[in-house]
């Protein structure tokens, strides 16, 4: 079994990509952008797939966090008819 410390990495990982991959963007760009709307479903997919990989203690201790939210993020795609 992986290290917890791994899996809020690759969240904060994933976080961040997509804040840079959105840097400066319009939203009328991204949704035109397909590139860039993979590389955001992407990053969140890995981010609620770790998500989900947290143990409830230490979830407990970012009550302040959407963690179901964030595992929901496995079934949501940034799409143009959004």
């Amino acid at each position: 079994m992986r290290s917890p410390l791994l899996y809020l990495s690759e969240m904060l990982d994933s976080s961040r990509n997509i804040k840079d991959f959105l840097q400066g963007m319009e939203k009328e760009t991204f949704l035109k952008d397909e590139k860039t709307r993979s590389a955001v479903a992407h990053q969140l997919l890995i981010l609620g797939e770790a998500s989900k990989a947290i143990p409830a203690d230490i979830k407990s201790r970012a009550p302040n966090l959407d963690w179901k939210g964030m595992a929901c993020l496995l079934y949501t795609s940034p799409s143009p008819r959004d």
